[in-house]
């Protein structure tokens, strides 16, 4: 009797693990959006520099989602996910002392990279640990956790207006590193792919061969497409619009108070419709979204004064 409520209790700590994860991803994330005005003028840089700050950590993120899931495949997932967060972590306390723009370039880029392959390490983890009628509910838990560690950074920032850049940044690399203690100990490795494939005795289709030769590029280039801009918009409007609002005329605890509200609404959605995932058809979660969507858009946008 006693095994499986610990089996049950090591699969609510591995989501509450990977929900912290995610937690100070969307902190990370977040950070030179709130701190892009301190960043700027710490380095004397202007909009052309700024921008390169922002894409190198999303080009990173490339990178690191791209080989991350890979390398998961052949050293397991707790390997991995230990490496992403000691990465990110480390790269995005470097942020706070550097010394100079290259090496501000050069941690940007390298924060990303363990952003990036720590994402769909944490989804392969809490897909390993959901069953079909829950998966939907798991994954939108886990990955509420993004912006909720935004709000937190916006919130941070709102109720110490004076609070340095670097202070914002050290905050979010050095406190993930306490976690990796704990995926230590709680975190399972799965099977390697090498190893899988030596019990099995079957050979483990490789990814060229699984999206061309077996036509699954019909499922997976829609989805792609739809990721990468849902994405875009997401980094652009994370990283940009503290700054767009405030040249607009927004004091700055306003501008970081419409990121707080951004991110809350990001919480609600993806509750939410993690909920209905689990309870829904697909055709029906895309009628429902096609109803609303419209209604969202077209809503009239009320006018403050400020």
């Amino acid at each position: 009797m006693i095994q499986p409520y610990s089996e049950k209790l090591r699969k609510i700590l591995t989501i509450f693990l990977c929900f912290w994860v995610a937690f100070f991803e969307g902190f990370d994330l977040q950070a030179p959006g709130i701190a892009a005005k301190g960043i700027a003028a710490s380095f004397a840089l202007d909009q052309v520099q700024m921008g390169y700050v922002f894409s190198l950590g999303v080009f990173g993120m490339l990178f690191g989602a791209f080989f991350g899931g890979r390398i998961a495949d052949y050293l397991g997932q707790k390997k991995v996910l230990m490496l992403s967060v000691a990465i990110f972590g480390v790269f995005m306390s470097l942020t706070a002392i550097a010394p100079s723009i290259e090496v501000l370039y050069a941690a940007r880029f390298l924060t990303g990279l363990g952003l990036g392959a720590a994402m769909p390490t944490m989804i392969s983890v809490v897909g390993d640990e959901a069953t079909e009628a829950n998966r939907g509910k798991l994954n939108s838990l886990m990955y509420c956790g993004l912006p909720v560690g935004a709000i937190f950074v916006a919130g941070l920032a709102m109720l110490l207006p004076d609070i340095q850049w670097q202070t914002l940044f050290l905050i979010g690399g050095l406190t993930p590193l306490a976690l990796l203690p704990f995926m230590g100990f709680i975190l399972k490795d799965q099977p390697k792919a090498a190893v899988a494939q030596k019990r099995s005795g079957e050979a483990v289709p490789g990814m060229v061969e699984v999206l061309f030769k077996q036509q699954q590029y019909k499922n997976t280039v829609p989805l792609w497409v739809g990721f990468f801009f849902t994405l875009m918009i997401n980094y652009i409007l994370i990283s940009w619009l503290p700054n767009l609002l405030m040249e607009q005329g927004l004091q700055k605890q306003q501008a970081f108070l419409v990121m707080l509200v951004f991110q809350v609404g990001a919480v609600i959605g993806t509750l939410s419709l993690g909920y209905l995932l689990d309870r829904l058809k697909l055709w029906q979660m895309l009628f429902t979204a096609a109803y609303l969507l419209p209604w969202f858009c077209c809503s009239p946008v009320p006018r403050f004064r400020y």
